[in-house]
């Protein structure tokens, strides 16, 4: 388990992370969310020991990272696809490696064809795609077998087929009872991949909640279509009185939250209202993510009188 208590990081007059508390359970993925400036990078640099927290700490399995007698073992860690010598072939980088963290040669074997780099395994790592990279990455940070993974942003360059590979490689590695920490901004694939989220804004932590919980937070949407455009004030109070929200998106389409495609399709036969589609679409973790992270983003748009929009600067990080 990871455990942040209190941890701060300040830079000058700028917080970075501003007294996080929270843990990262052992048997699940936890996803790791939040706009860019939220402190997740500076959350992940004092896990590992990267950085020195200015006051408050982080521990694995209540030892902070410097103190681990075999940190290679005790956590996996990627960070950057691109941090591997280009000189070096992915074998040789993986052995250099093994060797400083007393793993046995065949280790390395093993994990090049967990990652499936078998065939590329000589070849030198700068010429490698950054989906290639981000696979390399991930063996290394397999290759001490550890009990606890971190990684940033591991879904970028891969395919489709590498998505779903590293999606089900997360999982199968929390159902062993260990412990994973994931970042990405890819937020369909950390809805199908992580079953807990953290999600950060200005160096805050704004949630810490099962993915259910945070999707729960958002109401599905049905959306209407009608050619009877005379009946549709008459429909809107009647959903209006039953507790649902309904907008008009477009001539004789009416957007609705709040209640059930059964009861609304009731309520439109009840009020003589022809219907010619009734569709419902699920709430995403994207959309609970961005109704709680909406004041927190460090660039925002805005209109311009003309309905243009221009970026502009948010608060800072």
């Amino acid at each position: 388990m990871i455990a942040y208590e209190n941890a701060t990081k300040r830079y000058g007059a700028k917080t970075a992370l501003d007294a996080l508390t929270v843990q990262v359970r052992s048997g699940h993925v936890t996803g790791l969310l939040g706009p860019n400036g939220a402190g997740k990078s500076t959350a992940m640099r004092l896990l590992l020991g990267l950085d020195r927290p200015t006051q408050g700490g982080v521990t694995i399995d209540g030892v902070p990272y410097a103190r681990l007698k075999q940190p290679l073992r005790a956590v996996g860690a990627h960070l950057d696809a691109r941090s591997c010598h280009p000189r070096r072939s992915a074998r040789a980088h993986l052995l250099g490696l093994a060797r400083h963290a007393g793993l046995p040669a065949g280790r390395v074997d093993e994990v090049i064809e967990v990652v499936g780099l078998e065939s590329v395994a000589r070849r030198r790592a700068g010429g490698f795609s950054l989906g290639m990279g981000q696979r390399l990455g991930i063996a290394a940070a397999l290759l001490g077998d550890p009990a606890v993974l971190v990684l940033d942003e591991p879904m970028n360059g891969l395919d489709t087929d590498g998505v779903r590979w590293i999606r089900s490689l997360l999982q199968s590695f929390a159902a062993e009872g260990r412990t994973v920490l994931v970042s990405s901004h890819l937020m369909a694939e950390m809805h199908q991949t992580v079953d807990r989220v953290i999600v950060m804004g200005k160096g805050r932590l704004l949630a810490d909640c099962t993915t259910r919980e945070l999707v729960a937070s958002v109401a599905d949407v049905t959306v209407l279509r009608t050619p009877d455009l005379a009946g549709l004030d008459g429909l809107v109070e009647a959903l209006e009185r039953e507790g649902m929200s309904a907008e008009r998106e477009a001539p004789g389409t009416l957007s609705i939250t709040g209640g059930s495609i059964e009861r609304i399709g009731d309520l439109a036969f009840e009020r003589g209202v022809r219907v010619h589609s009734l569709s419902s679409t699920p709430a995403t973790l994207e959309e609970g993510y961005l109704r709680l992270v909406e004041d927190e983003f460090e660039f925002r748009r805005a209109a311009t009188p003309a309905g243009e929009t221009v970026a502009i600067g948010g608060a800072g990080r």
